[in-house]
């Protein structure tokens, strides 16, 4: 879907007009690993409720895997092992593992994964490595753990023998590896998987969150987030990080693309695109929208300032800022900005920079003077614009021309330009700024940016036509918004 349609899209969701939205993505998206030469590893990831895994490869008798959890409770005392399909059971749980196998285990043992972050096992397949053409193994990854978080009865002794006791446990993959070229047994187990910079790995969970979600926005700790969406009906999505789930959908106005949450967590403010140009005042508390203000002709996008006092709405359509003082939730003043797509202030609120879709241009806005005080030429269709966490550098999408500007914003010039996907859309940082991640909204991925490089070097498939893109404050999940398929992927934003 290129810029005009997308645009003509909305105009018809504002105005009435029906859309048909495609079946919802359920359940968790499928990896394989391929492995040119040497063992093919077919591997399925198993997310089940509040855990889930990716990154599976294979090398050196050895199967990697990032295994992370969000059930709300510490996973302490962690091993995780690859067990052969046909293996002893008792009770259903795997009761050995191969010989010369070896467990991985959490370190430290006490730190384990706790809810809401990830780790990287590796476990070997020990014996059970394929080493003749045609020979193979197929087996599980299954994780054990504390059945009471810190209680050290799970050791790596007793987590995979016949007793098991005080251990909970998850099968969160399956595998097959098959031998494809003749090969000894020491030359299969000194073989490693390789990827390269244009690799593509899966979501690690998607959650359904209804139709065509735009903006998303978490609390300040990271326990919930906050999705603008629904189209017509218009709904903010409540979802629990913890359980990725929806806990509650709060109605707005029609078509919200934008959401802010204030540094307080108590208040979130939606920028509504159609029908009344409005921005709903949410009472998080109370998931009820408690004030409705009016601002521009159609309000695309939402910031707010350090303090959480003023808030910052760009209308595309009228070529506008508005500046809302929180306090008494009205238009204090308006600033003239051609054509604003997205708006972000720097970390002391005192700039802000908004996307101009018109001429191809970055607008800087002084906050003091409330007035465009600066004009940075960037690609073709500006949309999205993030700033590093240091306030340095801003990455500005370009969907005209499938490019990232990256400004410096000291000199106030573009001074570099990457390559990403087709119809780039939402960007956001790392809280380290050592990686951006970018929202490809004809490709369905996105591309992971070296920002020391200014270069690509992985990309991630997600679901339809992704638009908005946060990273979590713990900087360990970023969660993207689909505007075609109705979910947000989650993924990991390791490199």
């Amino acid at each position: 879907m290129n810029t005009k349609a997308q645009s003509a899209m909305e105009y018809l969701m504002t105005y009435g007009w029906s859309i048909l939205i495609i079946a919802v993505v359920l359940g968790a998206l499928f990896e394989l690993g391929i492995f040119g030469g040497s063992p093919l590893l077919g591997t399925v990831c198993i997310s089940g409720s509040g855990y889930y895994c990716g990154g599976l490869s294979y090398g050196g008798n050895t199967i990697t895997a990032t295994i992370g959890q969000g059930t709300g409770s510490p996973w302490t005392d962690v091993h995780v092992a690859f067990v052969p399909q046909g293996s002893v059971e008792v009770n259903g749980i795997p009761a050995e593992y191969p010989s010369g196998a070896s467990i991985a285990s959490v370190s430290p043992a006490s730190g384990g994964i706790g809810s809401g972050q990830q780790a990287v096992v590796s476990p070997s397949t020990g014996s059970q490595a394929p080493a003749l053409v045609g020979s193979s193994v197929a087996g599980a990854i299954w994780v054990a753990r504390d059945a009471v978080p810190n209680s050290g009865a799970c050791t790596a002794a007793n987590a995979f023998a016949s007793s098991g006791t005080g251990c909970s446990y998850s099968q969160v993959a399956t595998l097959t590896a098959t031998a494809q070229a003749a090969a000894s047994s020491a030359q299969a187990s000194s073989t490693t998987s390789t990827t390269t910079a244009s690799s593509t790995t899966s979501t690690i969970y998607s959650i359904s969150v209804g139709p065509v979600p735009y903006g998303i926005a978490f609390n300040p700790s990271g326990t919930l987030a906050y999705v603008a969406g629904g189209g017509g009906a218009g709904t903010v999505s409540v979802i629990n990080v913890a359980a990725n789930t929806v806990v509650n959908t709060i109605s707005v106005g029609p078509t919200p693309e934008s959401v802010a949450v204030n540094p307080s967590g108590t208040i979130a403010y939606v920028a509504n695109y159609g029908g009344m140009h409005t921005v709903s005042v949410i009472n998080l508390a109370t998931n009820t929208v408690v004030n409705t203000i009016g601002v521009g002709t159609d309000p695309t996008s939402v910031a707010l300032n350090p303090s959480g006092t003023i808030a910052y709405v760009a209308d595309k359509i009228g070529g506008t800022v508005s500046v809302i003082s929180t306090a008494t939730n009205t238009v204090v003043n308006t600033i003239s900005s051609p054509l604003p797509v997205q708006i972000v202030l720097n970390p002391s609120g005192t700039i802000a920079y908004a996307t101009d879709g018109g001429d191809g241009t970055l607008n800087v806005i002084n906050l003091a003077a409330n007035a465009v005080v600066n004009t940075i030429p960037v690609g073709s269709s500006p949309r999205g614009v993030a700033l590093n966490p240091s306030g340095t550098i801003a990455y500005v999408t370009n969907s005209g021309d499938g490019t990232v500007s990256v400004v410096n914003v000291a000199a106030n010039a573009t001074v570099n330009t990457i390559p990403v996907g087709s119809n780039p859309m939402g960007v956001a940082f790392n809280p380290a700024g050592t990686i951006a991640y970018v929202a490809n909204q004809d490709d369905g991925t996105v591309s992971y940016i070296n920002v020391a490089a200014n270069a690509t070097f992985k990309t991630v498939a997600v679901g339809s036509n992704p638009m908005g893109i946060t990273v979590s404050p713990s900087g360990t999940f970023a969660y993207v918004a689909n505007w075609g398929s109705g979910t947000v992927s989650i993924i990991s934003t390791a490199p």
